[in-house]
């Protein structure tokens, strides 16, 4: 413990001059941290372990950014000093200052940008669920989000709580004879190991936003899948529970999309074709478990998806020939109105 905590003998709420001296105590405490976890990681020989402290080192560079971010905003004079110390800096070494997202980016040559280019890409074709969730962007930095829960009474309530930001992280390696045999070809860098890995990111979206708005599902239906016209008869059960005019999207897996497909009538109309018509549309993901389907209103004032940062691809350095990167994002799925979401499982 560096101190006491600044906030705890007080009765009353603190000022922006108390939250930012905790902040700025909560600062020295993760530069100590990172220091810490990156010593023990250059220290071990076990890769799983040095693995594991080297991704708790890049969540606790994460947190000083957001520290520092929140402590601009709630000391002006302090972002004016950071800012003119920065100017001095660049004048000092001949540069133009820059944020660091902007230097990080300088500091990759084209080979590694190209695999942070072929890592986004592949990430925004794995994001399924993004298609019908309304995205509210708050910008890096951002580390909670108000709820936004929405209450019908004689007066429409929204609540005032915050819901924080889930980080999500996968890391990946590229050899430098990967790299190489691409600059000999003269075409850009697609690593397989930059599109698995951002497949896998887009997956865990998927699931945390399933995971999120099944919990909050206030209309559930379950019943038997196997006969023609029965999951289309659970679909319309629940459509007539929610308390939403549409768009309705109805959410599955590719192996209950593959299954309602099989199932087919005497007139040689399959249970999905049934089922579509009468939703919006079809979303299918691989971050959605079997046996599970989610029926929603992707209104904004339903449901919404917040993201702080969005994507980013920061490079670590190069470790045994190989090139070593970490991408994460940070989100919250924000389910407004419970009423407009409905969870149908196969018993």
């Amino acid at each position: 413990m560096l101190s006491k905590n600044p906030l705890e003998p007080q009765r009353e709420l603190a000022s922006a001059e108390d939250a930012a001296q905790a902040l700025r105590l909560a600062i020295i405490a993760e530069l100590d941290a990172i220091n810490l976890y990156r010593q023990l990681a250059t220290a071990v020989k076990d890769d799983r372990v040095r693995r594991v402290l080297e991704d708790v080192t890049n969540e606790e560079r994460t947190h000083f950014g957001e520290f520092l971010s929140l402590l601009k905003e709630l000391d002006p004079q302090q972002a004016k000093e950071l800012e003119a110390g920065a100017k001095e800096v660049a004048e000092l070494l001949g540069q133009r200052p820059s944020d660091p997202g902007e230097q990080a980016k300088a500091q990759q040559t084209p080979d590694l940008k190209g695999v942070s280019d072929a890592f986004l890409r592949a990430l925004q074709d794995s994001r399924r669920l993004r298609a019908v969730i309304p995205l509210v962007g708050l910008g890096p930095g951002a580390i909670a989000a108000p709820r936004g829960s929405v209450t019908d009474d004689d007066v429409v309530r929204s609540s005032a709580d915050v819901i924080p930001l889930a980080r999500l992280s996968v890391d990946f390696s590229v050899p430098q004879e990967e790299l190489e045999y691409y600059r000999r070809l003269g075409v850009p860098a697609a690593p397989s190991s930059a599109l698995r890995a951002a497949t896998r990111l887009g997956l865990a979206e998927d699931s945390l936003i399933f995971s999120a708005l099944s919990s909050a599902a206030q209309a559930k239906a379950s019943g038997d899948w196997s006969g023609p016209g029965s999951f289309t008869r659970l679909l319309s059960q629940a459509l007539a529970k929610l308390s939403s005019q549409g768009p309705f999207a109805l959410v599955l897996s590719p192996a209950d999309r593959a299954y309602l497909a099989s199932v087919i009538d005497q007139a040689g109309v399959d249970e999905l074709q049934r089922a579509s018509r009468l939703v919006d549309k079809v979303v299918v993901s691989g971050g959605v478990p079997s046996g599970s389907a989610l029926l929603l209103s992707y209104s904004p004032d339903c449901v919404d998806l917040v993201v702080g940062t969005d994507g980013q691809v920061d490079y670590l350095g190069l470790q045994g020939g190989e090139h070593r990167f970490t991408a994460w994002e940070t989100l919250a799925v924000r389910a407004k109105a419970p009423s407009c979401v409905a969870l149908i499982a196969r018993a």
